[in-house]
């Protein structure tokens, strides 16, 4: 293993080191290194041009020496590339601006971008290009360009009231993962496979979100990334609509909820935390059959967890009754940070005013 680092080498070497590792691909004109990357992208009168761009660093994985810089890589590509599915769109290319300090070694660098490149590959796009820069400390942002048809694009908007709410894979295991690694929880061999997976491998259903957008037949869609408090709540303002989540629906892995006992907190706090990189779907309540036999095909487990209404509110019933549903998720500009989901850790009051026995 090379112990240069970024410093030793210089910028330009640093790029060509990055360079020789990408796949090459034909919708990329002329290939990588000019002022701009070129894309043949050929869209027709039907297609319109999605974009997103996203920031993140070493994930939780890395840092718990659960996997290499690759994990960071493809967790940085599948973030950004997950806003495009979840609108309905085909990703095509990937570019990366790195920020980064002189004592990084390039070893981690060229890992972090294999990890990138092996992401963007198999959400069907390329990486097209990016920049480098100086930094204090590692992150790298990532714009994600994807192409969708006009007519299977989703947005925030359009939940129409008697629609229910559809969401991918268990809630919470990837928080749950951390606390219990974090600390020291003592784990089954399964547990700990279970976490693992949920920590190292952060990605969007692709291949269910795809489906259902070509098979038009969901109204609205979102994926999980501030929390499902925060997605509720954002769905329901878009849409002009409000919104009963039936708390016992949600679903929550085993793993997930055993970590909760031994803390001795509600389970279902932790399926207020984002990082499973699940997808959610407003979609006509008679079409839920046909879905679900879609997710089968694509082996995603999906679950209702509750129903827009015309009230404007967004509430959850739980055994107890039920009660409003206040936006609780992790805003960084706001005094605390991400306070939010630190709080996920130990027990936390996600009730407000009761609404009816």
């Amino acid at each position: 293993m090379s112990t240069k680092t970024l410093k030793d080498i210089g910028e330009k070497d640093c790029i060509t080191s990055i360079t020789r590792l990408l796949r090459d691909d034909d919708r990329l004109l002329g290939g990588r290194g000019h002022d701009s990357a070129v894309l043949d992208l050929q869209l027709a009168p039907n297609e319109v041009l999605l974009t997103n761009t996203d920031r993140s660093g070493m994930n939780i994985a890395y840092s718990l020496g659960l996997a290499g810089p690759e994990c960071a890589g493809d967790f940085a590509v599948s973030h950004a590339v997950s806003d495009i599915l979840v609108s309905g769109g085909d990703p095509v290319s990937v570019s990366i601006a790195l920020l980064a300090p002189p004592d990084l070694p390039l070893e981690v660098l060229n890992r972090f971008m294999k990890g990138a490149d092996d992401a963007a590959h198999r959400y069907g796009a390329f990486i097209a290009g990016g920049d480098t820069k100086h930094a204090p400390k590692f992150a790298a942002v990532v714009t994600a360009l994807g192409k969708a048809k006009r007519d299977e694009v989703l947005m925030r908007a359009g939940a129409q009231p008697g629609d229910v709410l559809l969401v991918t894979g268990p809630l919470g295991t990837m928080m749950a993962g951390k606390v219990a690694c974090q600390s020291g929880l003592g784990l089954s061999d399964q547990e700990r496979e279970t976490f693992s997976q949920a920590l190292i491998y952060q990605n969007p259903p692709y291949r269910f979100s795809r489906a259902l957008a070509k098979a038009r037949l969901a109204t609205a869609a979102m994926d999980n990334s501030d929390g499902l408090s925060g997605t509720l709540h954002t769905l329901c303002q878009h849409s002009g609509v409000g919104f009963v989540l039936n708390k016992q629906s949600v679903p929550i892995h085993p793993s997930t909820q055993r970590v909760a006992q031994v803390l001795g907190i509600d389970p279902f706090q932790f399926a207020l935390a984002s990082g499973d990189w699940s997808h959610c779907f407003a979609v006509p309540e008679h079409e839920v059959d046909v879905i679900k036999t879609m997710a089968e095909a694509t082996q995603t487990p999906v679950s209702v967890i509750g129903q827009f209404t015309e009230a404007p509110d967004v509430l959850i019933q739980t055994e107890e009754g039920v009660f409003a549903f206040p936006r609780l998720e992790n805003d960084r500009f706001r005094v605390g940070g991400t306070a939010w989901f630190k709080a996920l850790e130990g027990q936390v009051n996600y009730l407000g005013n009761e609404q009816s026995k």
